[in-house]
Parts: C-alpha cells; sequence; structure tokens
C-alpha cells in the first residue's frame, strides 16, 4: 500500500460477518491486512464523535452465502457497496451460539459468563435457566445516551426479551414482524435528521423456516416439485399469526409456551417434508435461504437510499453483523 495519507469519510461501513468488517473510503481499498483500519492510516481519520450509529443485526445471516465474500450467487449487490468502501475485519467470533447470549455480547463486548445471560427462551426442559443482564454491567444503549444520543431499539425476535436487559438504555424499545419493524425503520429515519441518535435493528428474516415471500421464493430454484411446499406452511402462519409473540407485553412464561406452539407446529408442517438424505430437498432449502438473503438485500438497499435523501449517510456510523 502506498504510504500517502488515506482520507476518511465520515460514513464508517463495519461488517462483523464471521470476521469480515469494513470501513468505508473513498473508494480506495485498504489492505487485507488492515487493523482496525489503523496500518498505515493515521487513527485520528478514523475517529467521528458527532456520528449517528446503526447497529443491523441480522439473526442467523451466514458471511459464505453472500456473494461480497466469493458466494456464486448474486445474493448481496446492495451490501456488496459497503465491502467496496471498508476495512475488513476478518477475524471476530461470535461469543455463543445462541441468540440472546450472542447478542447480549455484542451490546456489552463482554463474555456470556461475565453479562450473566447463558441462554435462549428454550422450549425444552433441563436448559440453564434466563437470567438476565448484570446489574453492573452497561450497554451501548446507556453509554451513547449517556453521551446525548437519542436511543431506538427495535426487533423482531422473542429471543431479545426486555426482561432479560435488551431494553436497558433505550428511549424507545419496540417489537414486530420484519416487515413492520423495517417499515418503522425507514420512517424513522425521515425524521431523525435535527437529533444524534443511536438504532439497534434486529432483522430475523434469514432464520429458518426458510419461507421467503414472492418473487424471491422461486429465485434461485424454480424447478423443485418435492414435498417443501410453501404454500402449504403460509397457510399454518395465519394460524400462528391470529396469537403472535408479543416481543413487549407477553411474559417471559407466555413467550416461551408460544415458542413451543410454533416449534411444534413447524417441525410438524415444515421440516417433516425434509428429507436430510434427500441433496435435492437440500439444495432446494439451500435456495430458500438465498431468497431470503436477497430479500434482505433489497431492505438494505432501500435503507441506503433514504439515508441518502436524508443527509445522513455522510455522518452515520453503520454496523452490520449477524449473531
Amino acid at each position: 500500500m502506498s504510504k500517502k495519507k488515506i482520507v476518511i469519510s465520515l460514513i464508517v461501513v463495519v461488517f462483523l460477518l464471521t470476521g469480515v468488517i469494513f470501513l468505508t473510503t473513498h473508494g480506495k481499498k485498504l489492505g487485507e491486512n488492515a487493523i482496525l483500519g489503523a496500518k498505515n492510516v493515521d487513527i485520528a481519520h478514523l475517529r467521528c464523535p458527532d456520528c449517528n450509529v446503526i447497529l443491523i443485526g441480522v439473526d442467523t445471516l451466514r458471511a459464505d452465502h453472500l456473494s461480497s465474500y466469493g458466494y456464486f450467487r448474486d445474493t448481496s449487490a446492495n451490501i456488496n457497496t459497503f465491502t467496496q468502501k471498508g476495512i475488513m475485519f476478518k477475524n471476530a467470533y461470535s461469543q455463543a451460539g445462541k441468540t440472546t447470549p450472542s447478542f447480549m455480547s455484542i451490546f456489552t463486548s463482554l463474555y456470556p459468563t461475565d453479562h450473566g445471560i447463558l441462554s435462549v427462551l428454550f422450549s425444552d426442559p433441563g436448559e440453564i435457566p434466563l437470567v438476565k443482564i448484570n446489574d453492573n454491567v452497561q450497554t451501548l444503549a446507556q453509554i451513547l445516551k449517556a453521551h446525548g444520543y437519542a436511543t431506538y431499539g427495535m426487533v423482531t425476535s422473542s429471543q431479545l426479551p426486555p426482561e432479560l436487559g435488551f431494553s436497558r438504555g433505550f428511549d424507545e424499545f419496540t417489537g414486530g414482524t420484519v416487515k413492520e419493524k423495517r417499515d418503522d425503520l425507514l420512517t424513522l429515519l425521515t425524521k431523525l435528521q435535527s437529533q444524534k441518535f443511536f438504532v439497534f435493528f434486529h432483522d430475523m428474516m434469514t432464520h429458518g423456516p426458510y419461507v421467503p415471500p414472492e418473487p424471491y421464493d422461486r429465485l434461485y430454484d424454480s424447478s423443485y416439485n418435492g414435498k417443501i411446499i410453501l404454500d402449504d406452511y403460509r397457510e399454518i402462519t395465519e394460524i400462528l399469526s391470529e396469537d403472535p409473540i408479543d416481543h413487549l407485553n407477553d411474559s417471559i412464561q407466555v413467550k416461551i409456551e408460544k415458542i413451543r406452539r410454533n416449534s411444534e407446529i413447524v417441525a410438524a408442517t415444515y421440516w417433516s417434508n425434509v428429507n436430510p438424505n434427500d441433496s435435492r430437498d437440500i439444495e432446494y432449502l439451500k435456495a430458500l435461504y438465498d431468497g431470503e438473503i436477497k430479500h434482505l438485500d433489497d431492505f438494505i438497499g432501500d435503507l441506503q437510499k433514504v439515508l441518502a435523501d436524508t443527509n445522513l449517510l455522510e455522518k452515520t456510523i453503520i454496523i452490520f453483523t449477524a449473531d
């Protein structure tokens, strides 16, 4: 790399997907061995004390299924725009194999044994009991709020309940479906041009069972004719929607009961039709998963447009990660 000083733009785009992090520059790629963007670059240029912060956490998203990391399908054209301007961190590791402790580690920069959350809202008896975050632990939202940020949390999973401490430090903490929260995020950003803000947005789209909406469900495999029938499963989800999990108002016990009910229905109506020894079924599942990623990627494109239209893009740090 040239020793010539590289000017870093105000927007910072960070990737934590299985060891990949990117920091936006003005079109110049930093060396692959860059450490925190500081190698051959004055670290002062990375500081942005007045920038907004958007933390996007995508549930169960695999880096090796993104075209920006060499995947053979074009699943992430809009996410690629982050990688084209970023500093890459190849070695990032999840601190837990489950959503709840993993996201709390992201919020606190602590191991689960230190922040206190070791399990998820479980459906099987005998697992580690649920406990809330340790009282003496500060979250990212609390720290930013203390520094004058308006703080907003939007979640689409019952595995990030306020009872365990996920709402700690947020001025507003709301839950709902992926579609509802995506719409809410875009609407919120159009109203935040005059204040410094931190937004945590959790997106559940890429979590199983893999049922992407049309036309994403046939985007990468239009010839499958096996037993995995999405229309049959969609009819069942209509029944589930009559009594959905209320992320904020249901008690922990009610959430657990609904998770158990939903898991049983999904197992009976979706996974029971999957033959793990049938390569055609497995390839179809991969195509459905990739369709969900593409659907997510199109939303990221909408998000980038809103940020650009509201003049927020050049003064916002965007962190894009998976648990």
